[in-house]
């Protein structure tokens, strides 16, 4: 995790020296949401990488038993998929009851300022899920489960995915820790940390289209 947001540091002084400025406000002001992008692009894969490498040196187990790379039932990811699609729908409910906003602040500014969608795309739909779910769902959530039990390791993983989205608000964190109850759920079901990162990655997804539509 220190490696991840080292990489993601290094990419922000980059783009400064990139573009000639020396304070990091000209990056955070218009160019944020490039920023996010890229410092996730790069990140993902050196983390991704570095959580295989440490749980292929534990002892007693395969990597592919410890992160749970096993290929799912397609009903199964069809039905947790559906699951999401519901728990969305239910968000949108509280959303709307509670008079919020659909899309966040924090979305908007990351859209408005990403000057390269694709890569955009590509960072919250694809790196961005890939790497934290076999990360926390994966590295974490293994390492826990045989010491704390099932139930308190999906609670843990999921105030820990919460905490590191702290861009966003109380109730969003909130609901980020509810999804990852969810996720944690799947992964403890299906045995297959493939699950919980197509759900992770479908909600993104609908997240993205959602502000591409709201800004139009």
């Amino acid at each position: 995790m220190a490696v991840f947001i080292a990489v993601q540091v290094a990419t922000e002084f980059a783009l400064l020296q990139w573009r000639g400025v020396a304070v990091a406000p000209d990056v955070t002001a218009d160019s944020f949401g490039l920023l996010v992008a890229l410092a996730t692009s790069l990140a993902a894969p050196v983390g991704i990488g570095l959580t295989v490498i440490f749980a292929a040196a534990r002892k007693g187990i395969s990597l592919g038993a410890y992160l749970a790379l096993n290929q799912p039932k397609r009903r199964d990811l069809w039905r947790w998929l559906g699951y999401l699609v519901a728990f969305i729908i239910a968000v949108h409910a509280v959303v709307l009851i509670l008079d919020r906003p659909i899309v966040t602040p924090f979305e908007q500014r990351v859209y408005k300022t990403a000057q390269n969608l694709w890569l955009l795309f590509f960072a919250i739909v694809v790196a961005a899920p890939a790497f934290e779910e076999i990360f926390v769902r994966g590295f974490i959530f293994q390492g826990l489960l045989s010491p704390v039990g099932a139930k308190a390791t999906i609670i843990m993983t999921s105030l820990l995915w919460a905490l590191v989205h702290l861009q966003y608000d109380a109730v969003e964190v909130s609901m980020i820790f509810a999804a990852g109850l969810l996720l944690g759920y799947a992964r403890l079901q299906t045995n297959s940390i493939y699950v919980p990162m197509a759900m992770h990655s479908l909600w993104n997804l609908s997240s993205a289209i959602e502000t591409m539509i709201y800004l139009r």
